[in-house]
């Protein structure tokens, strides 16, 4: 019996140093700290992304970060969590370069789009999701659109390393249009999309790609 407890409070102490060990950093516009605390949030998204790193962990947003245009995750091995406060979005196409969950955040739109482009990283949109200010939800270019591949003229798209790999998306919560694979990309892919619906509002699922043409699909409803 005393190996045993022994053994227990051992694993307990792994598994809070493992919980301890995760990076958090926060950040806010108009932010002039280090991104240590809620009270000295970074500036800009590029800024909190640079302090994790290449082994992810945990973007708090405080209150708001704006991004436009186009942002392209730096290359991180790790899990990036983003959580917290508001993502501001206009005309974005927001670029993963290693898997990314979003949970627990406001996306905010200017009634345009925010288009999440997954590079065949793992993409999960986690519980708390909430969506507001964007277009009607026709089409991804007045949504919130997540794609498991790789979008037109945009970083990796002309990557034909990518071709053969699979896709993996998530959806918990908030409102969006999927795509399986690819965006304006002429290019057969052959991989699998795995896509795992678990709650949310969908208003569209492209399960092959839009231009191009996709590989099989594994989808799961729960």
């Amino acid at each position: 019996m005393k190996k045993l407890f022994i053994l227990l409070v051992i694993s307990a102490l792994l598994l809070i140093s493992a919980f301890a060990a995760e990076n958090t950093v926060y950040v806010s516009d108009g932010g002039t700290g280090d991104g240590s605390s809620a009270s000295a949030p970074l500036g800009t998204l590029a800024d909190a992304y640079a302090a994790l790193g290449d082994d992810g962990g945990k973007i708090v947003i405080t209150d708001t970060v704006s991004i436009a245009t186009s942002f392209v995750e730096p290359s991180h091995s790790g899990k990036v969590t983003l959580t917290g406060g508001t993502l501001a979005a206009t005309d974005v196409h927001y670029m993963l370069n290693g898997p990314t969950t979003f949970e627990n955040i406001t996306l905010k739109g200017n009634n345009k789009y925010l288009l999440i482009v997954a590079q065949f990283n793992p993409v999960v949109f986690g519980e708390g999701i909430t969506v507001t200010g964007f277009g009607n939800f026709i089409t991804l270019l007045n949504s919130v659109s997540i794609l498991g591949g790789t979008r037109a003229n945009f970083d990796k798209y002309n990557d034909d390393t990518l071709i053969g790999k699979d896709t993996n998306i998530t959806f918990k919560s908030g409102k969006a249009i999927l795509v399986g694979y690819s965006y304006g990309v002429n290019k057969n892919y052959t991989g699998t999309a795995n896509i795992n619906i678990e709650g949310g509002t969908l208003c569209n699922i492209y399960t092959g790609a839009i231009t191009g043409i996709g590989g099989n699909v594994n989808m799961n409803v729960s």
